[in-house]
Formats: structure tokens, sequence, C-alpha cells
């Protein structure tokens, strides 16, 4: 019994850094990668690089609480409790960290993921969350407005946020604003100021009813 909680305990040290710092990673960047394989991969490594730094301190660990017999016999320094809220919270903060200058594509982040992270070019240009414009033609180019739209892809503080969906999931697009339309040619009318004429009304559409997009950063 003893030997199975210690085979326990030694599997969660090496397995959790990996956990906690993949968990993090994918919250910040929607589940990219979420196939077993990539995640197994990315476990594995996240768990060694960290142990690796950490060697020192697991040494000491190992001979000043294990070997001198401290630990066994109730007299464990105080300096375990900072060290575990460390174990945990350094793996944590790295991979929200990482997953974060992984979204916004600093260059730093390459040297953890590569040249290209994104699993689709949909995650490469909507993760950051960058301001934008979107001129959308759809596949029913029905009378009106022609079968285009144009809207705002950014999050204004007084309505809800533009959305598209991330990777293990169906593409779909909210967009938090609309403008109106020429009729003829699908470009937005725009107002004196040459901004475009805004509905104040959203839409919600799926990648099935898109036939490509034109995207320009504001």
């Amino acid at each position: 019994m003893v030997d199975s909680i210690r085979a326990v305990a030694v599997a969660l040290a090496f397995v959790l850094p990996g956990a906690l710092f993949t968990w993090e990673y994918e919250r910040a960047l929607s589940g990219w990668g979420l196939s077993a394989s990539d995640r197994a991969l990315r476990f594995v490594g996240s768990s060694a690089a960290f142990h690796a730094v950490l060697a020192p301190a697991s040494w000491w660990f190992y001979r000043e609480e294990v070997v001198s017999g401290r630990l066994a016999a109730g007299h464990a320094s105080w300096w375990l409790w900072p060290g575990t809220l460390a174990y945990v919270a350094v793996p944590t903060v790295a991979g929200r960290l990482a997953g974060e200058a992984t979204r916004r594509n600093r260059r730093w982040s390459r040297l953890l993921t590569g040249y290209a992270p994104a699993p689709r070019a949909w995650d490469h240009v909507f993760a950051n969350r960058d301001e934008a414009w979107l001129r959308i033609r759809t596949r029913d180019t029905g009378p009106g407005d022609g079968g285009w739209i144009f809207g705002s892809y950014h999050s204004p503080d007084d309505r809800l946020g533009a959305y598209a969906a991330g990777y293990g999931h169906d593409r779909d697009l909210y967009l938090s604003d609309t403008a109106w339309l020429h009729p003829d040619t699908g470009l937005p009318l725009r107002g004196p100021d040459q901004q475009p004429l805004m509905r104040g009304v959203g839409v919600l559409i799926g990648w099935d009813q898109i036939a490509y997009i034109e995207v320009m950063w504001i």
C-alpha cells in the first residue's frame, strides 16, 4: 500500500507541472492542439523542462527531507509550504503567459511553439482579437445587399464583444456591429467623417454561410 502511494505521488510530481502548464496554455488559446498526441507531448515536454530547471531544488528536498528521515519523522521544514505553492503557481503562470504570447504572436513565443502555432488560418487571423473591419461575402447572394456583410470585429465596452470560435469547435463568427451597404457595390455607406455608417446591429454567421472574408485592420 505504501509503495502504491509513493508511486502515485511520484507520478503526480512529474506530471502535474506539465498538466498545469497545458491547462492554462489551452485556456488562453481556446484549446489549440486538442488531439491526444498534441496534449501528451505538451504534458511530457513541459514537465521535463520544469523538472530540469528545478533539479537543484528537487535534489535539496530529497537529501534534506527524505534521506535524512525528517519527513518520515514528521519534522519537515516549513519551507515545504511555499515550495509547494511555487510548484503549482510557476507552471500555471508560465502556461498563461505562453498562451497569451502565442495568441498575440509575440516573437519570443516562437521558441515554444515554432513559427506556425495556429492549427488553422482562421485561428491565426482571429486569435489576437485586434480590431478590424470584415467584409464578408456570403454564399447567399440574394437581392438587397448582394450577399455582402461589412462589420466590426472588436469588443466595445457597451455591448457584447465580437467573437470567433476557436480550434476544436465549428467555425462561427459574431460581429458586434454592421454597416449600411450600398445596394450596387456592397461597400459601406460613409458619413461626413468618412467612417462607415453603422446600424447598431450585430450579426452571427457560420462558416458554411461564408464564401470568403476580406480583413482590414484598424
